[in-house]
Formats: C-alpha cells, sequence, structure tokens
C-alpha cells in the first residue's frame, strides 16, 4: 500500500496476498498479465471518493478514454478575476462531457440539490454535456 495506489486500498487484502504468493511460489513461472491502475484511466487529477473511484473502474473496463478527474472550470467576474464555478468529478474535454458522483450524504439536502442543479446548468450552457450519478446508482 503506496500513496500511488492509495485508491485501490479499500480493495487490497494482505492475508489474500499472502496466500496467492505462497501458492504462486509453487508454481511454474507464467507469463504476467498487466492489471489496470485508477491512474490508467486519468489524464489528470484523482478520484476523492470510494465512488468515484468505483465509477472509474467501470470506465476504464468499458473502454472509455482517459478523463480528467477534478476538473475546474472557471469563469471571469465583472473585475476581470477568475473564479472557479464548478469541478465535476470527471471531464472527458475532447467530447465536452462532465460528470457528477453525487453522495446522499452530502448532496441530499434542498439546498445543495438546487447549488448542484445550477452548476450542471451552467456547465451546460458552455456546451456540455453533463451526467449525473448517485452514489447508489453507482455502487450497483
Amino acid at each position: 500500500m503506496t500513496y500511488a495506489n492509495q485508491e485501490e486500498h479499500e480493495i487490497l487484502e494482505r492475508h489474500l496476498a499472502v496466500q496467492f504468493l505462497r501458492g504462486l511460489a509453487a508454481e511454474p513461472p507464467a507469463r504476467g498479465v498487466t492489471v489496470p491502475r485508477l491512474s490508467d484511466g486519468l489524464l489528470s487529477g484523482r478520484p476523492r471518493s470510494p465512488i468515484e473511484a468505483a465509477l472509474l473502474r467501470a470506465c476504464i473496463e468499458a473502454g472509455l478514454p482517459r478523463a480528467e478527474a477534478q476538473r475546474p472550470f472557471a469563469e471571469f467576474d465583472a473585475d476581470g478575476r477568475e473564479h472557479v464555478r464548478t469541478i465535476p468529478d470527471f471531464a472527458w474535454p475532447q467530447q465536452q462531457v462532465a460528470v457528477y458522483c453525487y453522495g446522499w450524504e452530502f448532496h441530499s439536502s434542498p439546498e445543495q440539490r438546487a447549488a448542484d442543479a445550477e452548476r450542471r446548468d451552467w456547465l451546460k450552457r458552455q456546451g456540455w454535456e453533463v451526467l449525473a450519478f448517485w452514489g447508489r446508482e453507482i455502487v450497483n
């Protein structure tokens, strides 16, 4: 377990690995198979939650292009200052597709849902296709 594979920590099981390696040591040499890492599905950024990691794994398995995680979208105010308007969990700039992953605990209040809708609508007005998934949808 390292910083580089922290997205996979939840699926790593030391005792299973030991059992597997002991069995492997008794086998003749075999050709290795590369197991994709979460970073293989990203151009930049990192997932910030288990539901984001789960969605990214599904995107990798589906063969989708590499995405940008946590890509900020900014606009300029009247004084010319830039401020971040929204940060989708994943974005595919070439396809102009953005995805939000919503956990119920943070995104369930009426106020938060209204703020989320406003962010999605703003991004749609910029010409992006916007998708939003609840954590339960992703996990299932």
